[in-house]
């Protein structure tokens, strides 16, 4: 089920790009078909500005020779600022003589015979076209590297840049020029952009889909990270109710065991027998119980619902009634438990009972987690805080980080191959942690696969006027 979902936040996130990738070219087109058109358009805004030029270079050599003297001063000093969007251009210099844009077009119209006589590239100056063209854009909003060329017949003339000879790595964009006159050839102006430069910047819709993409794959992640806790949680639950459930099924099973001997006349009659069975069925129902009541006393402590009975104790005569509890474990085992407990100041605040519970807990932890006879050590000092430092040394298997990071979770058991080789059901070390929170106290782990594992618990001492010594 895990992979499946995974397949499916992998198919949604293509699913997603591809949907984004799709959109984003799309703008992507629609930007270059917007930018062309404003290139058309101040193309089309230079035709008669090329005339009106191509005319001033005929009058200047002298090739126009019959035209008024009144028209020929009035094309060299106009400056041809026309606008392409009006129906007709009037042309005015300083004596208010007008030319209208079809009497220009009739004029030119008129001499095209003697015009097409003279080669192209000897009529127009390039710089000067560039120019034009690079005015005409800007009028656009269009700043972006270009080049020009003039094209009769779809074949490059002079009138070009001189390295804009591959059409094909530019978007091209073109105007035929003299269209309104009647010419043998077929010139057309082409501007040139390089196709990554005529994308533009991002614009308002291209920055909302990235977002909405950005957004749409922060809430996937999050709900892969739920799911991930979801699927790991389940483990755990899972995890828990197998062991739980052989951690009360053994007991149960004893106790049956036990009961159905009683019932046997033979044993009955034997007195011996009959107390050896009965310790059994008062040893498991023991057992049985402290499970119980480690589950709901963990369910009350994350409830709050303890109330601790905090007072001075002394935690070198509760680690003494610990070991001293666990008396018969230890010799099953063969365990060998030092204990140097140097502190000067061993008093603090606490509740003896859960306190007990703790060491309880951290040596049977270090009984079961141990591959040969086990060796525990418990050291106590004061250190320059004047706290109450004890630690938990044992010579057992150790762990690795990942494995330390999660020993205070709930339900957590590190791998051991067989589920059931080790007994417990992962809450003892939870257990652990929250009567150190409950007593405002730290605890730190340090352990190495088969180099053991070492709990250092620190306390606050009441009334810390003594000299620190550790040894």
């Amino acid at each position: 089920m895990k992979n499946r979902f995974t397949y499916i936040i992998l198919f949604l996130l293509v699913s997603l790009g591809g949907v984004v990738v799709y959109y984003i070219q799309k703008e992507k087109n629609i930007a270059v078909e917007l930018n062309k058109l404003k290139i058309a358009n101040a193309l089309k805004s230079l035709e008669y500005k090329i005339i009106l030029d191509d005319l001033k270079f005929l009058i200047n050599n002298n090739v126009l020779k019959d035209l008024p003297d009144q028209t020929k001063e009035y094309i060299l000093s106009n400056t041809a600022d026309f606008s392409s969007q009006k129906e007709y251009y009037l042309l005015r210099n300083q004596q208010n003589y007008n030319v209208t844009k079809q009497e220009l077009l009739n004029l030119y119209w008129a001499n095209s015979e003697i015009v097409n006589k003279i080669p192209l590239e000897n009529r127009l100056d390039y710089h000067r076209l560039k120019l034009m063209v690079d005015d005409a854009l800007e009028k656009q909003n269009i700043s972006i590297p270009f080049k020009i060329a003039v094209t009769n017949n779809n074949y490059i003339t002079k009138l070009s840049d001189p390295y804009f000879n591959d059409l094909h790595a530019y978007e091209i964009v073109s105007y035929p020029l003299f269209n309104h006159v009647s010419h043998a050839d077929n010139f057309d102006l082409i501007v040139g952009v390089e196709k990554n430069k005529l994308i533009g910047g991002f614009n308002f819709i291209q920055i909302i889909a990235v977002l909405l993409a950005l957004i749409l794959f922060s809430l996937y992640l999050h709900v892969a990270s739920q799911y991930t806790k979801l699927v790991k949680v389940s483990d755990i639950k899972n995890d828990f109710i197998n062991n739980i459930t052989h951690e009360f099924k053994t007991p149960v099973a004893s106790i049956k065991l036990a009961s159905d001997f009683l019932s046997i006349p033979s044993v009955q009659t034997k007195p011996n027998q009959l107390m050896h069975y009965v310790n059994i069925i008062k040893q498991e129902n023991t057992r049985l119980l402290n499970q119980i009541e480690k589950l709901l006393t963990l369910s009350k402590m994350e409830q709050n619902s303890i109330l601790f009975n905090m007072e001075e104790v002394d935690m070198h005569a509760i680690i003494a009634d610990s070991i001293k509890q666990l008396e018969i474990l230890f010799q099953e085992k063969n365990a060998k438990v030092i204990t140097r407990l140097h502190a000067q100041n061993a008093k603090i605040k606490g509740d003896a009972f859960y306190l007990q519970n703790l060491f309880i807990n951290l040596l049977d932890n270090a009984l079961k987690y141990s591959d040969k006879t086990p060796l525990i050590e418990i050291i106590s000092y004061n250190n320059e805080n004047k706290e109450l430092v004890i630690e938990f040394k044992d010579n057992g298997i150790g762990m690795d980080a990942k494995v330390k990071k999660h020993i205070f979770d709930k339900f957590y058991r590190r791998p051991t191959g067989d589920i059931h080789n080790i007994r417990g059901h992962g809450i003892g070390l939870t257990f652990v942690k929250q009567i150190i929170d409950k007593h405002k106290a730290k605890i730190y782990v340090d352990s190495k696969p088969g180099k053991g594992t070492t709990f250092t618990i620190y306390f606050k001492t009441v009334n810390p006027n003594y000299k620190t010594l550790k040894t």
